[in-house]
């Protein structure tokens, strides 16, 4: 996560954002942001770090909707939820995003539904494209984390530690932890094969329930929301979490780069594995083709 020495105090925070001191001073109180250091006793100089501000930057862009307190305040506390468990997980950022898929799986087979998997590759093959894997119903849990593991290429850090912070994902911790993931990850690049990549396409459509609930639907992607409405909503608050970054931060961020993961020492006793496999298969196409031209006896 991003370094602890990054911290703002409440003045910065009011001119980063754009709102007023005392606004901010409001949202201090009644909770909706948090101090990441200080706040307690009178006089205590309190600091927010890069999650505390993006958060406040949020709640801008509603109140300039005249979204009342309540609404705000129930936004700002599933950004909270997710900002806690985001910034305890296991894994780097970026794989915040793989452990979400997996818990979803998960969910996914214990509500009785089926969950396609790729299991038992040729040794060779294992972490190349999933064309090449066997597909069957995941018949356990375990299937499923045995076919996460084997996908190593495609995961952002190793799959202990993804693994680690999926199983401490709950249904009612799940979104929250997705608005986490989509309102920071232009904080941070992801470097693979000598690329940063950066993300930043999701869209938030805000839509009040009752009883003073929120229901926040995510998308991302080319398209969005467009031609997509397949619940009928008719009225919503739309939101791009990036461009509210980007709104704050600009240029003047440096990102942190997040390498890909060094191969763990089961994956490379699978590659050495898999290289005397070739080799082997290597010697033993050159020894057809050498009983071809020659005969057996040569």
């Amino acid at each position: 996560m991003l370094s602890s020495s990054l911290l703002f105090t409440r003045q910065q925070v009011a001119e980063l954002i754009g709102a007023s001191d005392d606004v901010l001073s409001f949202w201090i109180r009644n909770d909706l942001i948090a101090p990441t250091k200080g706040g307690a006793g009178k006089g205590s100089h309190r600091k927010f770090d890069l999650f505390q501000v993006n958060i406040a930057a949020v709640l801008v862009e509603l109140r300039k909707f005249g979204v009342n307190i309540g609404t705000m305040r129930t936004l700002a506390q599933m950004l909270q939820v997710g900002t806690a468990l985001g910034r305890s997980a296991e894994c780097n950022f970026f794989a915040i995003y793989n452990a979400l898929n997996l818990f979803d799986s998960l969910e996914y087979f214990r509500a009785g539904n089926e969950v396609h998997v790729f299991l038992d590759p040729p040794p060779e093959e294992r972490g190349r494209s999933r064309k090449t894997y066997r597909e069957r119903v995941a018949m356990s849990e375990q299937d499923i984390l045995d076919d996460t593991r084997a996908d190593q290429l495609n995961l952002r850090d190793h799959y202990e530690n993804i693994a680690a912070l999926a199983s401490r994902i709950t249904p009612s911790t799940r979104l929250p932890l997705q608005l986490f993931f989509d309102l920071n990850q232009l904080a941070y690049r992801y470097v693979w094969d000598n690329n940063a990549s950066e993300w930043g396409d999701a869209e938030w459509l805000i839509v009040p329930m009752d009883g003073g609930k929120l229901d926040i639907i995510v998308e991302g992607g080319q398209d969005g929301f467009l031609g997509k409405n397949q619940r009928k909503i008719r009225s919503g608050l739309f939101l791009l979490p990036a461009e509210i970054f980007r709104g704050v931060w600009g240029e003047s961020l440096q990102p942190v780069l997040i390498y890909e993961p060094p191969p763990s020492p089961e994956e490379l006793a699978r590659r050495d594995r898999a290289r005397q496999i070739r080799a082997d298969r290597l010697r033993g196409r050159e020894a057809d083709i050498r009983n071809l031209l020659y005969g057996a006896d040569e």
